[in-house]
């Protein structure tokens, strides 16, 4: 599948890095706005208890497991493209940006804690990357039924949806390694 679109999946690779490297910039060059969103997601309340999992590698890495494929791989890419085709790489891209910013080395503490998680940012990224080319698939697959030989709209949209289920396979299995390693970096090297 990825040998047949190429060109579409290195997109997809330049899509999902790129605007990671833009965020990543952006909170470089600013660092107040890094400050704004860090302190904007602790007390938005969205890590609370995560810190409390911070001593044990299990159910840190279930925690980690479910936010990256329920809520990022799931409810932010695959569940909108379903609807509306494409809208998952647009609600991701800001999604992109903004982790992007969250990370950004604005000192020497948080640039040695990027380093390690640095491996987490290429393994965990790939599978987004297999669900942005999965939804960009599927959608060219509901709109254009002749890419995939489909005789009518209906027909593309399963057979993108059949590429999607194969693709979102191998995320699932790359969200499972990415979380574990996510979670023996937190517990034993950060």
């Amino acid at each position: 599948m990825i040998r047949d679109d190429l060109p579409a999946y290195l997109l997809a690779n330049g899509f999902v890095y790129g605007l990671l490297i833009i965020g990543l910039l952006i909170g470089i060059m600013f660092p107040e706005v890094r400050d704004a969103r860090v302190d904007a997601v602790l007390a938005g309340g969205s890590l609370t208890g995560v810190s409390d999992l911070a001593s044990s590698v299990w159910p840190l890495a279930a925690v980690v497991l479910f936010n990256n494929v329920l809520v990022a791989s799931l409810a932010v890419i695959v569940l909108p493209s379903l609807v509306i085709p494409f809208a998952g790489i647009a609600l991701f891209a800001i999604s992109l940006v903004d982790t992007g910013i969250l990370l950004a080395p604005v000192d020497a503490e948080a640039a040695w804690a990027l380093l390690p998680h640095s491996v987490v940012l290429l393994v965990e990224f790939q599978a987004y990357v297999l669900l942005i080319f999965g939804v960009f698939l599927h959608g060219r697959a509901w709109l254009r039924p002749s890419s995939v030989a489909a005789p009518t709209r209906r027909r593309g949209y399963v057979r993108g949806l059949e590429r999607i289920a194969w693709l979102g396979l191998l995320a699932l299995v790359i969200h499972i390694v990415a979380a574990i390693y996510e979670a023996f970096e937190i517990v034993y090297i950060l």
